[in-house]
């Protein structure tokens, strides 16, 4: 089970509320990944390869737990 400060925190990773849907949250992902992803952003690849890799986190343990 997720907490709800566990929850609330990976929310936050991908800037939306807990009460957020399915669908909400699939297009949060969607926006933050096309933003931080390290192939858009050569000059910074090791910063963005690792908040890339919390937003990928975030989205599937937030699909996978909630829904």
């Amino acid at each position: 089970m997720l907490s709800e400060k566990r929850k609330t925190e990976l929310c936050n990773t991908l800037k939306i509320q807990p009460s957020a849907s399915e669908a909400e949250i699939k297009r949060a992902y969607f926006k933050l990944a096309k933003e931080y992803h390290p192939d858009s952003n050569p000059e910074n690849k090791e910063e963005t390869t690792k908040k890339f890799q919390e937003i990928a986190n975030a989205y599937e343990i937030l699909t996978y737990v909630c829904f």
